[in-house]
């Protein structure tokens, strides 16, 4: 007989409601840690997931990667069943049942590596990511500001810049949906950005750039295995919003001119082309047709900015007024 998951949790996660269980209150612990970072407030209903973390002995079975293959994880899909691995011996298996997800990760016995925790948090975000386009919604890993009726989404490599940019401008007066991770849809035929995140993962070398971020390293680690730490967006002295309807996608790069801010129109097809870039798009047919329609549908409706900016000290106070300024 399978033993009770005595161990329990729930949270919300944008349109999903997450309850994990388990048999180790160490890997309820860790899951909550990560999904407590999707602390945006949405309104029911809610696509429910319900997560069952179990300790196995058993090397699990490998996904081949027909469906995804990214870093260390293989992702396997056949209707609305999910099956993945990583390198690391852990394991996924997800199936859409009654209009809720059901989904069993196993987890090697002892302590996780950090090789390991990563794989970790890259499997519950694999069923986070499939309820949120089961609820017809798709990740876009950008950073999403809104004001005057202007809404823009910052694209970039990695440490590129957009969690400095977004916590600058949110000192300025602009809201937030997000520095590093929001949804995206098109309804009737217009673009819809919805939040998930309101607190940033800013690296503490941002405290150079963005004055009272002295404690910036006693504060809670973003993830497994980066030196990223939690920072409310009300520690920033600013707000977030839930919903907004986007404007403008921004190429951001950064440059060696201190304080500046400089942006260069793109050609349109531009758009749909940054976009593409933050998102996910499997193996699938099927799935990467349905990704990119949506975002060329998105892409066709926003103007597309190449956005340099020079990082000082103390930030730029002109920052908001150059940007706002080249999207007129």
């Amino acid at each position: 007989m399978t033993p009770a998951l005595r161990y329990t949790n729930t949270c919300a996660c944008g349109p999903l409601n997450v309850r994990v269980r388990s048999d180790d209150a160490m890997l309820v612990d860790r899951s909550v840690a990560m999904l407590s970072l999707f602390d945006a407030r949405w309104r029911a209903p809610m696509r429910s997931v319900r997560i069952d973390i179990r300790r196995t002995a058993a090397a699990p079975r490998a996904a081949t990667g027909a469906f995804l293959a990214a870093g260390r994880m293989r992702v396997d899909a056949r209707a609305e069943q999910v099956s993945a691995s990583t390198t690391g011996g852990l394991c996924a298996r997800g199936f859409a049942q009654r209009g809720r997800d059901v989904w069993h990760l196993g987890v090697p016995d002892g302590t996780l590596a950090t090789a390991q925790a990563i794989d970790f948090e890259h499997l519950i975000e694999l069923a986070l990511t499939t309820g949120w386009r089961r609820s017809g919604w798709l990740a876009v890993h950008a950073g999403a500001l809104e004001r005057n009726g202007r809404c823009v989404i910052l694209c970039a490599r990695s440490n590129g810049g957009k969690s400095t940019l977004c916590a600058a401008l949110v000192r300025d007066g602009w809201r937030t949906l997000g520095d590093d991770k929001v949804l995206l849809r098109v309804r009737d035929g217009r673009p819809e950005l919805a939040a998930l995140a309101h607190t940033f993962n800013l690296d503490p070398t941002s405290k150079r750039w963005l004055r009272g971020l002295d404690d910036i390293e006693q504060r809670s680690p973003y993830s497994a295995g980066t030196t990223k730490r939690r920072v409310p967006v009300s520690a920033l002295g600013g707000a977030g919003v839930a919903r907004a309807r986007p404007t403008h996608v921004l190429q951001l790069a950064l440059t060696g001119t201190p304080g500046t801010l400089r942006a260069t129109a793109l050609e349109p097809g531009e758009a749909t082309a940054l976009l593409l870039r933050q998102i996910v798009i499997p193996n699938d047919r099927d799935a990467a047709q349905t990704i990119l329609r949506t975002a060329a549908r998105a892409g066709a409706r926003l103007r597309a900015l190449r956005v340099e900016i020079g990082l000082n000290s103390g930030g730029s106070p002109t920052w908001s007024a150059q940007l706002e300024r080249a999207l007129r």
